[in-house]
C-alpha cells in the first residue's frame, strides 16, 4: 500500500467521465450471455453443476456465457462484499490517520470503474463515495482493458494495473469481428492473450500493506496476501497451469474435450453473427473460489440475486472439493490406535490462500462398535460459533493426543511488539503460517524486484519433517481397547472464510457495515466440507 497524503474533496467532473473510460456490464451482456449447445453433444456439464442441456436439431442457447455467470461471482460483488466493507470500516476506525489511504487503496480493486479516474490526483476515494459505477465491481471493461504494461512486476500489485486510452477490449482470439461491438458500445475488440495469464490476476490478488506501530508510525511493509507469488513458486507455474485454468475453466463437452463456441451472439436472436465462427478457448466466467459462506450472505442481502448466488454456491462447493485430498493409515499399539492423516494440496497456491482470515481444519471422529463417540478433535460448535474445545491460538501439530487439540491450517498475524493482532495495518509478520504448500514449492523461483521471496516461507512449522511441498501429515493417537472395536474413523477437512478471531475489534454500534456483517456471520459461519474419509479399524 503506497503511503500518500490526500486532501479530502470529491471531483464531480470525474464521475461524468466514467462512461467514457469504462462500460457497463449490461451493455456487454446483451451479446455475451449465451452459449450454443455444440453439435452432437447430447448432455454436458462443463464444470457447472447446475448446467445441463439437450442438443436439438435447432441450435439451443444456454445461459452460461460471461454475462450469465459473472453476475454471481465475487468480482461482481467486490464493492458490496459485507465482510470487506466491515473490515474496511474497522481498519479506518482503528487507524484514523490512515483511513483515507486504506479506503482509496482498497477501492482500487473493489470499485475500479469509479476509482481508476482518481489515480494520480490528490483526491482519495472513500467508501461513502461509492456510486452506481463503483457498485459495478470488477466488471468486463476492467479486466479486458488492462494492458500488458508492468504485468508481473511489483508496480502492478495492489491494483497497479494500467487501462489503455483507446477503449480496446482484449481477448484470447485473433482478428475478432469488430463491427457489432464498436457500433453498440464504442469499444473495439482486440487480440490480447495476456488475459489468460496469472500476472493479470496478480494485479489485485497481491496485497502489500504498511506496518503501523502502536503510535501509528509506518515501520515497513507486510505481505498480506500472495496467491500469485505462491503460484510462481509452485509446479503449477512450471506446467503453465494459470489461475484461469482452475478459476475460469474452458468450455468442454462431456468427454472432457475442449469445445469451440461463438464468442458472441446477436441480441435477442438465437443465432451467432453470420460473419463469425466458433472458437476456442472459451473461458467460463464463473470465477469460482472459496467464498461459499459469502455467497449465502449475499443471497440473504440481495434476494433478487438469490437464485444466481445459490447456483454459484454449488459451483464453489465443487471447486473446494477438488482442492484437497485425504489419505490415511492406521496401526495398533496395544490398547491405543494411531491414525496418520495426510492432507494433499491439489491447488497451485497455499491451501488456503488469499485474505489471512481463511482457514481449514480436520474434524477427526472415532466411534466404537456401538456408535458412541470415544474421541473427537475439531468438532464445529454451532451454538457458540467456534471449534469445540479449541484454544484461541492453536499451534501447528505433528501429533494430536487430546480432544482439546485441533489441526488448523491458517495464518496468525502479530504486530511489531509480537502480540497477536487481527488488524491488517498492525500486522508485522505471520507468527503462524502452516497453510499447506503447493506441490513443488520453491521460493527461489520468485524473482521480482522489490519482493522478498523469503516472506513466503511457512512459520511455526519447524521440526515437522513431513510438512512438505504438496502435503502435510498429522498423527492422531487415542485409547481404543480391542474389545470395543471395530472403530469407525471419520475424517473431514473443513473450510471457513473467516472466524471470530478475525472479527475482534469490530463494533456493531460503530457502523452499519459492521453491524450487517456481524449479524450475517452468526447465520453463515458454519464451515463447508472439502474432503472426507471414513473407514473401520479393529
Amino acid at each position: 500500500m503506497r503511503i500518500l497524503c490526500f486532501a479530502i474533496a470529491w471531483p464531480i467532473a470525474a464521475l461524468a467521465q466514467q462512461s467514457v473510460q469504462f462500460g457497463t456490464f449490461t451493455a456487454c451482456s446483451v451479446c455475451h450471455s449465451n452459449l450454443d449447445v455444440p453439435s452432437g453433444v447430447t448432455d454436458f456439464v462443463n464444470g457447472i453443476p447446475d448446467l445441463r442441456a439437450r442438443a436439438q436439431s435447432v441450435p439451443q442457447r444456454v445461459a452460461a456465457g460471461p454475462g450469465a455467470l459473472w453476475p454471481a461471482s465475487m468480482m461482481a460483488h467486490s464493492s458490496r462484499d459485507p465482510y470487506w466493507r466491515a473490515k474496511v470500516r474497522f481498519e479506518s476506525a482503528a487507524n484514523p490517520s490512515f483511513g483515507a489511504v486504506v479506503e482509496d487503496t482498497c477501492l482500487r480493486c473493489h470499485a475500479p470503474v469509479q476509482q481508476y479516474l482518481l489515480r494520480g490526483s490528490e483526491t482519495p476515494m472513500r467508501l461513502d463515495h461509492l456510486n452506481p459505477n463503483g457498485q459495478e465491481g470488477v466488471n468486463c471493461t476492467v479486466c479486458h482493458q488492462v494492458t500488458t504494461e508492468g504485468l508481473g512486476s511489483a508496480s502492478s500489485f495492489e491494483g497497479g494495473f494500467t487501462i489503455g486510452p483507446d477503449r480496446r477490449i482484449f481477448g484470447p482470439h485473433a482478428n475478432p469481428f469488430a463491427q457489432p461491438m464498436v457500433a453498440s458500445s464504442g469499444f473495439t475488440p482486440a487480440f490480447g492473450d495476456h488475459v489468460r495469464e496469472s500476472a493479470l490476476c496478480a494485479t489485485c490478488h497481491t496485497v502489500i500493506t504498511p506496518i503501523l506501530t502502536a503510535e501509528g508510525v509506518a515501520a515497513g511493509e507486510f505481505l498480506e496476501q500472495s496467491p500469485y507469488l505462491e503460484w510462481l513458486a509452485s509446479d503449477a507455474a512450471v506446467r503453465g497451469q494459470s489461475c484461469q485454468s482452475c478459476h475460469m475453466p474452458v468450455f468442454k463437452d462431456t468427454s472432457g474435450v475442449e469445445a469451440t463456441q461463438h464468442i458472441a451472439h446477436r441480441p435477442n436472436v438465437a443465432a451467432a453473427f453470420p460473419q463469425t465462427s466458433p472458437r476456442k478457448p472459451f473461458g467460463l466466467h464463473s470465477l469460482v473460489g472459496g467464498n461459499y459462506q459469502m455467497s449465502g450472505m449475499l443471497a440473504e442481502l440481495i434476494p433478487v440475486e438469490a437464485a444466481l448466488l445459490d447456483a454459484q454456491r454449488g459451483r464453489v462447493r465443487e471447486n473446494l472439493r477438488g482442492a484437497a485430498r485425504l489419505h490415511s493409515t492406521a496401526r495398533r499399539d496395544g490398547s491405543a490406535l494411531s491414525v496418520a492423516v495426510t492432507v494433499a494440496n491439489l491447488t497451485g497456491h497455499k491451501l488456503p490462500t488469499g485474505f489471512p482470515s481463511r482457514r481449514i481444519w480436520l474434524n477427526f471422529t472415532v466411534l466404537n462398535h456401538g456408535g458412541e463417540t470415544v474421541f473427537e478433535s475439531g468438532r464445529w460448535d454451532t451454538r457458540n460459533i467456534r471449534i469445540a474445545g479449541g484454544n484461541a491460538s492453536e499451534p501447528h501439530h505433528t501429533r494430536i493426543t487430546s480432544q482439546e487439540q485441533t489441526m488448523i491450517y491458517e495464518t496468525e498475524m502479530e504486530d511489531v511488539a509480537g502480540d497477536v493482532t487481527s488488524s491488517i495495518l498492525r500486522a508485522a509478520r505471520f507468527r503462524k503460517d502452516n497453510r499447506i504448500l503447493p506441490a513443488g514449492f520453491d521460493v527461489s523461483r520468485v524473482r521480482i524486484d522489490g519482493i522478498h521471496a523469503s516472506n513466503l516461507l511457512p512459520a511455526g512449522t519447524a521440526g515437522d519433517l513431513d510438512f512438505l511441498p504438496g502435503s502435510d501429515t498429522v498423527e492422531y493417537v487415542f485409547a481404543a481397547p480391542e474389545g470395543n472395536g471395530p472403530y469407525r474413523i471419520r475424517v473431514e477437512l473443513l473450510y471457513q472464510m473467516t472466524h471470530s478471531g478475525h472479527l475482534a475489534g469490530m463494533d456493531r454500534d460503530r457502523s452499519a457495515d459492521e453491524q450487517v456483517f456481524l449479524d450475517l456471520f452468526e447465520r453463515h459461519a458454519a464451515p463447508v466440507p472439502m474432503a472426507r474419509r471414513e473407514f473401520l479399524v479393529e
